[in-house]
């Protein structure tokens, strides 16, 4: 928890954000293979949080 990373969602730029744990889950990391996906907080205005696919995070 706590990198910094670019991170890809369809229909937007490439963004910054960090990897940090899902508030109800504690999660950072689920799926499997070709489907793993990383809780991100997205630096952006306000703040939004996602599950990005570790293929669109750099």
């Amino acid at each position: 928890a706590g990198t910094l990373v670019w991170a890809k969602m369809e229909g937007y730029p490439w963004w910054p954000c960090m990897v940090v744990p899902q508030p109800l889950t504690g999660q950072q990391m689920r799926g499997r293979g070709r489907d793993q996906r990383l809780h991100v907080h997205f630096f952006d205005e306000p703040p939004t949080r996602g599950w990005v696919n570790t293929k669109y995070i750099r």
